[in-house]
């Protein structure tokens, strides 16, 4: 059951893709979260909003062992999550740690976060701290954070 994973979508064939994968230095582009099996929601720049899983070619899933209210807690909170509106701050931010090295402030970080608009990578990693499940322990995160967990903690 792939309701309530998330999903690391790899190998962009497009060019935002291959610009995202290229400065973060990882395969991965992109993150979505499962609300059915053939169903997600992926953050967006016009905003969160709900796609076929089959939209998207290679995702790389998280393996989380969760109950069925767990997965259809995370779910609720994905779909709970569509029209929210597209983070370009945090995405400015992001690349110029990639370009610079230079580290993001704790309190801008912060600050970005609270702001209540997303990308698809912070919007997974709010979705699971809220229904207290592992993600990637970064303050800004992007999609590469989220391949490097999956790695990590689901292979």
């Amino acid at each position: 059951m792939l309701t309530g994973q998330v999903g690391c979508v790899v190998d962009s064939r497009g060019w935002m893709g291959k610009a995202i994968e290229r400065v973060t230095g990882s395969r991965a582009h992109h993150t979505i979260v499962a609300i059915s099996d053939h169903e997600c929601i992926s953050a967006e720049p016009r905003g969160a909003k709900r796609r076929l899983i089959s939209d998207f070619e290679h995702v790389i899933w998280t393996k989380y062992q969760h109950t069925d209210d767990q997965a259809h807690f995370v779910a609720g909170l994905a779909e709970f999550a569509q029209h929210t509106r597209y983070d370009y701050l945090s995405f400015a931010a992001l690349g110029w740690h990639f370009l610079t090295g230079g580290r993001i402030p704790d309190r801008v970080a912060t600050w970005l976060d609270d702001r209540g608009e997303t990308t698809c990578s912070q919007l997974a990693s709010n979705i699971m701290r809220a229904a207290r499940l592992g993600h990637p322990a970064t303050t800004v995160v992007c999609p590469g954070d989220w391949l490097n967990y999956i790695q990590t903690h689901h292979m």
